[in-house]
Parts: structure tokens; C-alpha cells; sequence
């Protein structure tokens, strides 16, 4: 038998004598045969009947199985099995069972190490190790590495769920419309830069006759003069690269329009809650970031296994009695940084960060955070190695109690620090980040919560015509 990982596992006594098979003799029942000898998944065995599982767990495999005991699913809210059990909701109980199920042999200690795996399912589901104990997603395995002749069983003491699907956001009016112009930009750009220029100005003309369709009380009245101005102008027009020029300035005027009043409306204060007040230069950041042509790529969206892959470092590795973590929200699909501080014993700090890997980011330039707070300053960190002496970039950032934000820190903003000092150093580089975390040291020793949704990379993609930049003509 394999060694277990957990010194406080302990087999199941019924599993063990399902498993009299040695490291020398191969376990002669298959998975569902050793579950039912157990006694213990008589709940599992009738759902796999429904759901007509039971045939494929039994077949060569090899897989692995998250097994949830009787107790496990008794802890699902009353009359949950009975209607999972119906018919009617075949397809649903299938896919929670097959979010149990792994393609392959994966014993314990090669699950930790991977940190994540994908199901049957098709989402992912992560593995860790908390305070001694393994975990899968946030349920315990209560008993690991259960050979069968077709794979391997990891008994766990809570019915894993499936995330639900992400809601599409909903758009506001002035969104819907500034979706519109960007994508008819970016479409008709590339046409420009191609010696095309009527077919440039035609999609120009396309996006500026349904912006005034359908912009009602989100254009404003200087948007739509601008609009009318520029299709009028060019409707008899047989200069192809003049219309283009002459119809873009109307469209970037409403752009830029449209997002302005979008940003007024998502700043408006709400009930009691504070409002921030940006500096001219963070404003000036984040406009820059969003308006002109980037390149995006998510980073930790919080709807994989893999993104849950985070550890707290808080003031207890210098003796510090500081509380805090990362808690995942399967339902809303966010994961939020939250504790207390300490200033006892010189402490005061808590921090998260993702697992070391490479992510991808060489020639990106910064990092753009959906967060909501809770009106305290954090800070953003990224580092280059797992080590605990190469220290850390980082950059702070205030949050508004309750409000969502989005915060784009550019790479170059982030100052190296080692143990709370500033360090002098070269900006840190996209190639070189491999691992991204928050941290809290403000000295207050109320609970802390901060929300993320998303962490998003971003880089300028440079568009290249006669010398010029993508600035410089009618641009994306």
C-alpha cells in the first residue's frame, strides 16, 4: 500500500477489509465493488444506478474516484437527494457524480503536488493540503490512496459541487454602445492599415448610423451632431481615406463620451458608502489602460480548481499572532482575502499569494484587479520566485467600503520590499513574475474582507503603417 499523507487519516475499517490486497497482490474488486463491500456508499451506489454511471465506474478504467459517504450526502440540504434521484434530473446528478471522477490512477501525493485536476465533468477541482489535513476543493479526505482494480478511491466527507456557470454581466446602455465602436474599430483597422480604406469607412459608417439608432438618452447631443456632421459629410465623398479619418474622429469623440458617463454613473455614491477619490494620476492610468487598443489575458477568474491554489504568509513565520487567508465562493465564483490583524509580538501583516508557476506574462505591462472592499488600503504584490528571501513588488491601493472597482497597476508602479522596507531595484518585468498576492499592514485590528472577481493582464498592442503608430491613423 501506498503511504498515506495525513498522519491523522485513517481507514475505513469495512475498506480495509475490502482491501486485502498487498503491495505484492493486485486488489481484486473494482471500484464499485469495493465501495459497496464498505457499507459505507449506499447513497453513492444509488445515485450511480440512476444516473447510469454504475456500468462505466466498473469497466477497465483506470480512474479515480472522490468517494462521499453516506454522511456526506446527508449533509445536503433535506429532500436534496430524493430530487437529484428523479428522473427528470438525470443529466444534473450525472454531472455532480462525474465532478468525483478523474481520468487516470492519481494516488495522493501526485494530486498534492499537481494542486489541481480536471474531471469528468469538465471543471477542474483543486487539491490542498490545510493544517495537515488534504482537501479537495473544501472537502476533507477522511481516508486516501484506497486501491482498486480499476483505480483508486480518496473517501471525502462533503459532495463536491460543480461551479455554476458564470451569469453574463449585463451591460449598461452606454456599454452596449461603446461595445459597438470598439468593435467596429477594431474590425475596420486592420482594413485601413491594408490599403482599404472605403471598406474602413464603410464600417465606420455601419457603427455611427447604429449608434444614433439605437442610443436613445444614453448619446448625448454633442455625440450626435458629431455623428450626423461626419455621415453627411462623407455620404458623397470619393476620397475613401479622408471619409475614414473624418467618420473616426466622430466615433473616438463618442467613445470617449460614452465611457466618461459610464465612469460617472459606476462612481455614484450609494446609502452610506464613502466615496473614493481617485488622484488626477491614478485617473489618468486607468483611462489610458482602458481606452487605448490592449491586449488582455485573464489570469485568475476563480471559476477553475487551479485558481484556488493560494497560501497565506502571515506575521506568524516572525511570531506574530496575525489571522488571514483566501475563502473561495464556488456560487459566485470570487475569492476574497480575509482575517484580522495583531499588533502583538511586533506583528501586524497577513499576505496571500498564488502558487509559483510560470504565468505567462512576458511583454505585458501591468495588471488590471475587480475587487470590492471594504474601504482599507491593500496592497498588490507579484514575485519571482517561490523563496522567501528575493522579497516582493508591490503596489498599493485603496478600496471603496462595499463598491466593486477595477484598478489597473502598471508593473513599472511597483516598488521592490523586503521584510516591510523598500528596496532599491530594477521595475520588475512581466517574463520574470511567477507568482501574484495581496497583503494587508494598515495597523487596524478589525476584520479585513477583500472581494476579487478577477485579475486580468494587459499589454499594448502596437499597430505598425508607414512609421506611424496605431495613434497616428484611423485607429482601433
Amino acid at each position: 500500500m501506498r503511504p498515506l499523507i495525513l498522519t491523522s487519516v485513517v481507514l475505513l475499517p469495512a475498506l480495509i477489509t475490502a482491501q486485502s490486497a498487498t503491495a505484492d497482490v493486485a486488489p481484486k474488486k473494482n471500484i464499485v465493488q469495493t465501495a459497496v463491500a464498505a457499507g459505507k456508499f449506499k447513497t453513492l451506489s444509488a445515485a450511480l444506478t440512476k444516473a447510469g454511471l454504475l456500468e462505466a465506474l466498473s469497466g477497465k478504467g483506470p480512474f479515480t474516484v472522490f468517494a462521499p459517504t453516506d454522511a456526506a450526502f446527508a449533509k445536503l440540504p433535506k429532500g436534496t437527494i430524493s430530487e437529484l434521484l428523479k428522473p427528470k434530473n438525470k443529466a444534473r446528478l450525472a454531472a455532480i457524480l462525474t465532478y468525483h471522477v478523474v481520468a487516470g490512477r492519481v494516488d495522493s501525493a501526485t494530486a498534492l503536488k499537481a494542486g489541481a485536476a480536471k474531471t469528468l465533468q469538465g471543471k477542474g477541482i483543486a487539491v490542498s493540503l490545510l493544517a495537515g489535513q488534504l482537501r479537495i476543493n473544501g472537502a476533507k479526505v477522511i481516508a486516501n490512496d484506497v486501491e482498486a482494480s480499476n483505480g483508486v478511491i480518496h473517501i471525502i466527507d462533503s459532495v463536491l459541487l460543480p461551479p455554476a456557470p458564470r451569469k453574463p454581466v449585463e451591460l449598461t446602455g452606454p456599454q452596449k454602445l461603446h461595445k459597438v465602436i470598439g468593435e467596429a474599430i477594431a474590425a475596420a483597422v486592420p482594413l485601413f492599415n491594408d490599403g482599404q480604406p472605403a471598406a474602413c469607412a464603410a464600417i465606420y459608417r455601419i457603427a455611427a448610423l447604429s449608434v444614433l439608432q439605437f442610443g436613445g438618452a444614453d448619446l448625448d447631443r454633442s455625440s450626435q451632431r458629431a455623428l450626423r456632421r461626419a455621415l453627411d459629410s462623407t455620404s458623397d465623398s470619393k476620397d475613401a481615406n479622408e471619409s475614414a479619418w473624418t467618420l473616426r474622429r466622430a466615433l473616438d469623440r463618442t467613445h470617449e463620451a460614452l465611457r466618461a458617463k459610464d465612469q460617472r454613473a459606476s462612481e455614484k455614491p450609494t446609502g452610506r458608502l464613502p466615496r473614493n477619490n481617485r488622484s488626477a494620476e491614478q485617473e489618468t492610468r486607468l483611462t489610458s489602460v482602458t481606452s487605448n487598443q490592449t491586449r488582455t489575458r485573464s489570469l485568475f477568474d476563480f471559476a477553475s480548481a487551479g485558481d484556488e491554489n493560494w497560501r497565506s504568509v502571515n506575521d506568524n513565520v516572525m511570531g506574530g499572532v496575525s489571522k488571514g487567508g483566501m475563502l473561495f465562493d464556488d456560487s459566485k465564483q470570487t475569492a476574497t482575502f480575509k482575517g484580522a490583524l495583531s499588533r502583538r509580538n511586533n506583528g501586524g501583516f497577513s499576505t496571500v499569494r498564488s502558487r509559483a508557476r510560470d504565468l505567462g506574462l512576458a511583454g505585458y505591462e501591468g495588471l488590471t484587479l475587480r475587487v470590492r472592499g471594504d474601504g482599507r488600503t491593500y496592497k498588490l504584490q507579484a514575485r519571482s520566485g517561490s523563496h522567501m528571501w528575493s522579497g516582493s513588488f508591490e503596489k498599493a491601493f485603496a478600496t471603496r467600503d462595499g463598491e466593486w472597482q477595477e484598478i489597473a497597476i502598471p508593473f513599472v508602479d511597483m516598488t521592490r520590499s523586503f521584510r516591510g522596507r523598500r528596496v532599491r531595484s530594477e521595475p520588475i518585468t512581466g517574463a520574470k513574475i511567477r507568482s501574484i498576492g495581496f497583503s494587508i499592514a494598515d495597523k487596524d485590528e478589525s476584520p479585513f474582507a477583500l472581494e476579487i472577481d478577477s485579475i486580468v493582464a494587459y499589454k499594448s498592442v502596437p499597430t505598425e503603417s508607414a512609421g506611424n503608430s496605431v495613434n497616428d491613423i484611423p485607429r482601433p
